[in-house]
């Protein structure tokens, strides 16, 4: 017996005169009695949402932890330990030239710091610590997405050897092979139908829901579903170098490429810096008193402009259809352009029409 992803139907070989008996048994079947598989940690979003939740939990836990039960000498030597990456970054951008929010996250941590304000250098550490866990979270969630929309899920492939038909896994599979692809079966590889014929739903590669009749000499893709048939296919791309996998590679790098209102944000989030920077100096100058001058770096808005913009982008990019392959952040900005013009064409249609 083998489970179909592609229709989520199952496979039953027999031999003999065993298809009666088969038949009053899955007749017999109640679905609500069926046990519930238990899905894969590692590719699970209720798993990523948990240990995101644990992340941010043990964040806080930690935080307060150490201010209830840690002397101040000890958490003194942590926060100095842990503002040495702040530290790092903020040089950086200073040495390629850049006044960025970096520089100004490291001039308020060390201000503190020198002004012996352990606890305000560990709070700003601990606020940035958690819009990092927010940004690795809301990555990973549009990775496991498109893992789940367009990858492939066989894990073996059954291939001619000798005359026989034989299971090997999926990435033992040669060009040239002849595997066998049958009714239900996502096709696992790219290759060349070289025997029987097909009805094959490409939707995972076109959007298109229209059966593709499949014979002799067609083109076959790997994670398109064959709905009808039995076809025998010549590989012509092994495991990773399929079209399917092009396709993957290109959209996930997509998530890499900011919409235009996002990289607007940051460059007016670096544009505030030299102000913030200036403003904190220039009032240390006229009230020689550092810690009010520090008041104009806690309370800068650049930090608040680069991190509300791309948890804005997200939640955009949550509510695109399901459809949509790709939610990258260009593509969530250019889905709103197109929404638009089509309402534009189809109000324009129907006072043509009337």
């Amino acid at each position: 017996v083998r489970y179909r992803e592609a229709n989520g139907g199952f496979l039953v070989l027999f031999e003999g005169d065993a298809r009666a008996a088969i038949v009053r048994v899955m007749d017999s079947l109640d679905v609500m009695d069926l046990p519930t598989a238990t899905p894969d940690p590692a590719s699970s979003a209720e798993a990523l949402d948990n240990r995101f939740q644990l992340q941010v939990a043990t964040a806080i836990g930690y935080h307060f932890a150490k201010r209830l039960l840690l002397p101040p000498q000890v958490r003194a030597v942590l926060a100095t330990v842990r503002a040495l990456r702040y530290g790092k970054e903020g040089l950086l951008a200073l040495a390629h030239g850049r006044l960025s929010v970096e520089v100004l996250d490291m001039t308020a941590i060390w201000m503190s710091i020198g002004q012996r304000d352990f606890s305000t250098a560990a709070l700003v550490m601990f606020l940035l610590h958690i819009s990092d866990l927010l940004t690795d979270y809301t990555h990973a969630r549009s990775s496991l997405a498109l893992r789940q929309n367009l990858a492939i899920c066989a894990e073996t492939v059954w291939v001619e050897r000798d005359g026989t038909e034989v299971e090997i896994p999926i990435e033992d599979a040669q060009v040239g092979d002849i595997m066998r692809v049958r009714s239900g079966s996502l096709v696992p590889l790219d290759g060349t139908v070289v025997d029987g014929e097909a009805e094959v739903n490409e939707a995972s590669m076109t959007g298109e829901s229209a059966l593709v009749h499949k014979d002799a000499g067609s083109t076959v893709f790997a994670g398109t579903a064959l709905d009808e048939g039995s076809i025998l296919v010549r590989v012509t791309a092994q495991l990773g170098d399929s079209r399917l996998d092009g396709i993957v590679d290109l959209v996930e790098n997509s998530t890499d490429r900011k919409a235009e209102v996002q990289s607007r944000a940051e460059r007016l989030a670096d544009g505030v810096v030299p102000i913030s920077l200036g403003l904190f100096f220039l009032k240390w100058a006229l009230t020689r008193n550092l810690a009010s001058a520090m008041s104009v770096l806690m309370v800068d808005y650049s930090c608040a402009i680069k991190l509300s913009t791309p948890v804005a982008v997200m939640s955009a990019m949550v509510v695109i259809p399901e459809a949509t392959a790709s939610r990258a952040p260009r593509a969530a900005e250019s889905f709103q352009s197109l929404a638009v013009n089509s309402l534009d064409f189809s109000l324009t249609a129907i006072f043509q029409l009337a």
